[in-house]
């Protein structure tokens, strides 16, 4: 799922959304200005997830998780 796409910063701040399920990853980045939708089977043996902020001056203001329970029984 190796992807890239060019993005300027807004007043020097990227803010991601990122959505997964079992056969996709959407990554929102800036209110939508970059949408990059990902198929592929996620292994649900592995549940980690990892966020770090790169670069020069680079910094991780925040960041929020949240899992939701299946709609299916």
């Amino acid at each position: 799922m190796d992807q890239t796409a060019p993005l300027k910063l807004d007043k020097g701040k990227l803010r991601l959304r990122v959505l997964t399920d079992r056969q996709s990853v959407e990554i929102y980045a800036n209110d939508g200005r970059i949408y990059m939708p990902m198929n592929g089977r996620l292994d649900l043996a592995k549940r980690d997830f990892a966020l770090a902020a790169t670069g020069d001056g680079a910094t991780l203001l925040s960041a929020t998780a949240f899992e939701l329970n299946s709609i299916w029984k």
